[in-house]
């Protein structure tokens, strides 16, 4: 499922939609595909890298549960 990000001039995640929406003309957007066993990585409230043209989503793995962990 895509999900939407809406975020700032230096990368702050505003908000982040998944579903149906709408994004009004002129407003910083990404729209991505998160990957099985990702998920964003936030820094102080950025996720987005807006160093490169176009800006790129920040993600990391996501680290197993403590379930996983005794499984293992």
């Amino acid at each position: 499922m895509k999900t939407l990000l809406v975020h700032d001039a230096k990368g702050y995640v505003v908000s982040m939609i998944t579903g149906d929406y709408h994004v009004p003309s002129g407003i910083p957007f990404l729209e991505i595909e998160i990957p099985e066993a990702k998920r964003i990585k936030m820094i102080d409230g950025i996720g987005i890298d807006v160093s490169f043209d176009p800006h790129q989503v920040i993600l990391e793995d996501i680290p197993p549960s403590e379930v996983g962990v005794l499984r293992a």
